[in-house]
């Protein structure tokens, strides 16, 4: 049975996706406070994490982003839970580490197929027990680690699902093609969200070695070069 952990400082919300969730049939987890969260983290092996931003004495962009420098939890997928609705807070949260963003007040059956969506990535990464290397780009597929000359690269489960497979692309990949694999049937995410993810990604390639270019095919999609 799959564990989901909800943070929210709300009691009624935290209360409200507890019971569909485990309609869904998911074990859930709760805790009302960021710090109560990172507790429980350390003891408690969670599938996926449904993250509040706007909680008291630290914020779910700071939780977030502690969660992702941490190796033992790095790879757990982030639904960002929130009221706020401008695209720019969209844009933060997914900077910050989250691999998804869900606007309050949201369609259960949405939230359902947006966590079906992030463990099927999970899935998807485990089932393939290999190692994929470009240049200086080494991913080990089983162990969830990447590194780019020689020094290891800090990847959101979905930064890593979207290099892992232009790194097996050998021609490149169109948007939709690439949404596909990464998100497969879930009707609710869309070409923008990929865009942000594929910024980050692009990034942090090219902050560890300047040579290592994810390039845009005006047209088509997205391909990684490594430039000499």
């Amino acid at each position: 049975m799959k564990k989901v952990l909800v943070v929210d400082d709300e009691k009624a919300i935290v209360q409200m996706l507890s019971i569909n969730l485990k309609s869904f049939g998911y074990k859930v987890l709760s805790a009302y406070n960021g710090y109560e969260a990172l507790e429980l983290l350390q003891y408690e092996k969670v599938d996926v994490i449904l993250l509040d931003i706007m909680m008291p004495e630290i914020s779910g962009l700071e939780v977030c982003n502690k969660i992702k420098e941490n190796p033992n939890t790095r790879a757990i997928p982030i639904i960002i839970i929130s009221a706020k609705t401008q695209v720019e807070d969209r844009v933060l949260g997914l900077n910050n580490g989250a691999d998804d963003y869900l606007i309050k007040p949201f369609d259960i059956q949405e939230l359902r197929s947006r966590i079906e969506a992030v463990l099927r990535q999970v899935d998807a990464i485990e089932s393939q027990k290999k190692i994929l290397v470009k240049g200086n780009i080494v991913m080990d597929l089983s162990a969830f680690s990447v590194t780019c000359s020689s020094k290891e690269v800090d990847l959101t489960l979905t930064e890593f699902k979207i290099l892992a497979e232009l790194l097996k692309s050998k021609n490149g990949l169109n948007k939709d093609e690439l949404t596909q694999l990464i998100y497969g049937d879930c009707v609710f995410q869309n070409k923008r969200i990929l865009d942000v993810h594929m910024r980050n990604l692009r990034k942090k390639l090219e902050s560890y070695d300047s040579n290592c270019k994810i390039l845009t095919l005006r047209g088509i999609g997205y391909t990684l070069e490594i430039q000499k």
